[in-house]
């Protein structure tokens, strides 16, 4: 029998150790999704996110209890022996508010950084990205930086902002951090809320001092991005604020011009009304507010710029004006429409059609 024990302990020992790899494996997979791809809300609720683990790590231990695979899998998530500081402090954090700082008295950093794999993110980035209120709190009050960010330039702020958790955006703001804050690619937490169409936590920034006039690489706005998307509500929000509407992207698109291409005939009504420019001409065809709308057939837009006093007679780089490019693509409704309003009949563009 002792020559027969140290050959079984040694297969069970290569079997845990097997089972651990493929365990560490899986958990920095999962740690992955959740860091780098936008995560489904069903992945953040805390029992889906143990489920799918548990899972694996039945299929290395088959003779256990469902209850008894999940209460093995939190307590080797947070304590294993090797894992890193980071990884046992961010599934610590998808865990509960004991085990986070259960993990931060054994020493672990509160401003640890992930690797370049995870982009550098903190415990406090990760944490407000996926709303998880109280242990944000934890975090702060252990002495987190509200303004650190991760490689790409993403706050804590920016992350709650874009993923629309209202809780943490204003105890975050409360705190200090920055209502200003650019990624690398000069995008602020403003224009993220404008981008999804979140209410509350746009109105909750401008209290605290965020600028609606700011642009990203691209030269786009958070009224821009409002107007593209079809969030109204918080164009009218911005345009109280005093954003300016004729500001223009890289492109030469204003933010009327973004609403007429995506068919937001509302937010164009609004933006006139404010007194956006109906002679803007966007830079690859020189195209204005009315002959994009007259292209795409956009006709209650075209009404309200004529209205408005759009310039009929305005042709773009290929000499063509409102009623050949209505005509072209088939929106025979506005042409009429454009004829009505006394736009020359008998212009032709440089092809001479």
């Amino acid at each position: 029998m002792s020559k027969v024990f140290p050959f079984r302990l040694f297969w069970k020992l290569r079997a845990v150790r097997f089972r651990t790899s493929t365990q560490a494996t899986i958990v920095q997979s999962l740690l992955f999704f959740l860091l780098i791809t936008p995560p489904a809300t069903a992945l953040l609720e805390l029992p889906s996110v143990f489920n799918f683990t548990s899972q694996a790590f039945a299929q290395s231990s088959g003779k256990q209890t469902n209850s008894q695979l999940r209460h093995q899998l939190e307590n080797y998530l947070i304590s294993i022996e090797g894992r890193d500081d980071w990884t046992r402090l961010m599934l610590a954090i998808l865990k509960s508010v004991t085990a986070v700082e259960r993990v931060l008295a054994q020493g672990v950093s509160v401003n640890i950084r992930g690797t370049e794999e995870f982009h550098g993110v903190t415990p406090l980035m990760f944490a407000s990205g996926i709303g998880v209120q109280e242990i944000v709190k934890i975090l702060v009050v252990k002495g987190a930086r509200l303004n650190d960010t991760d490689t790409q330039g993403n706050s804590a702020l920016s992350k709650a902002a874009h993923k629309g958790h209202l809780d943490t955006v204003r105890f975050l703001l409360q705190q200090g951090a920055n209502p200003n804050a650019e990624t690398n690619q000069k995008w602020t937490a403003l224009m993220f809320a404008s981008h999804r169409g979140q209410i509350d936590v746009l109105k909750t920034l401008l209290k605290h001092g965020a600028r609606a006039d700011l642009q990203n690489e691209l030269g786009m706005s958070s009224v821009m991005y409002a107007a593209q998307n079809g969030h109204l509500e918080i164009v009218r929000i911005l345009i109280q604020r005093g954003a300016k509407v004729d500001l223009t992207s890289l492109n030469g698109s204003t933010a009327l011009i973004w609403a007429i291409r995506s068919g937001q005939e509302k937010i164009a009504e609004v933006l006139l009304e404010a007194g956006a420019k109906t002679d803007s001409l966007e830079k690859e065809f020189r195209r204005s507010p009315l002959l994009l709308a007259a292209m795409y057939g956009r006709e209650a837009i075209v009404q309200k710029l004529l209205s408005s006093g759009a310039d009929v007679g305005v042709v773009d780089k290929q000499g063509e004006n409102a009623l050949l490019l209505a005509l072209s693509n088939n929106h025979f409704e506005t042409a009429n429409l454009l004829i009505r309003s006394g736009i020359p009949i008998n212009s032709s563009d440089n092809k001479k059609r």
